[in-house]
Formats: structure tokens, sequence, C-alpha cells
């Protein structure tokens, strides 16, 4: 279970990565509206507004306080599902995947493999997106 402060911090993770990619899907818009409207407490766009304006959601992400590596893990792990989801990895989702290691307080060496990992994570929901694109071949529909 996440902490107020932990969950905060997530939130503000995940809507800062999805407005990094500039290319939002329809899955991605879904995860950033419900990120919104936690954060805002409304899906109004003038509350939205003002809050990706605040100095609170501009300044840079700090570690949340007391965070054990199995959380920052389950953290980390949550912003790869969302920079995913949309079957690539953009350089700047990258990057900012890095940024939040170092928030975390990941380790230098051993980055590499992570990545690795993050690339594989996109490639599986490229095939799932493929297989959802041929359902009807999949599971074809029973004759009436």
């Amino acid at each position: 279970m996440l902490s107020e402060e932990q969950r905060g911090w997530l939130y503000r993770a995940v809507a800062k990565l999805v407005l990094i990619d500039e290319r939002l899907d329809n899955t991605e818009q879904n995860e950033f509206n419900e990120v919104m409207q936690a954060l805002a407490g409304s899906l109004d766009m003038m509350d939205v507004q003002d809050l990706m304006r605040s100095e609170s959601f501009s300044r840079p992400l700090t570690a949340p306080r007391e965070i054990t590596p199995e959380r920052a893990w389950a953290l980390f792990v949550e912003l790869v599902r969302t920079a995913v989801v949309d079957a690539r990895l953009a350089t700047a989702e990258k990057a900012y995947l890095n940024n939040i290691m170092d928030c975390l307080g990941f380790a230098e060496l051993g980055r590499e493999p992570i990545f690795q990992w993050i690339e594989l994570m996109a490639k599986a929901h490229s095939i799932e997106n493929g297989f959802a694109v041929r359902l009807n071949q999949i599971i074809p529909q029973p004759k009436a």
C-alpha cells in the first residue's frame, strides 16, 4: 500500500511521463485523465490546467521520504508500464526514466539490463496490440 506521499509522487511522475511522450494514444490519454483527476480532484479542464501550471507540479521530482528499495522498484515498474503502454519507448521517455532511476536511488551500474527489459516490455505490448487487431481471426465469432 502506497503512502499518501508516495501516491502523490507516482501521480505526478506518471502525468509528467505521459506529457513527455507528446503523442498520446487512447490508453495513455485514459491513464493521464485518471492521474489528473486524482491530482486535481476533478477532470474540469480549468482545474487540470491550474494544476499543471502550479509550482508543485512543475518542480523536479525528488524521491519520497523513507522509501525502501522494494517500494522504489514498485513505483518504477508502474512508470515503465505507463511508458510502454503505447508499444514504443520514445527517447524522451527513456531519458525521463533514467532521471527517475536517479531520483529513486538506482545505482548507475546495471541500468543497461533494466533498459533492455523496458524495450522487451514495449515489444510485448506491440505483439499484444497486434493480436488485439486480429481478434476476429484469433477468436472467430460463431455463425448464427
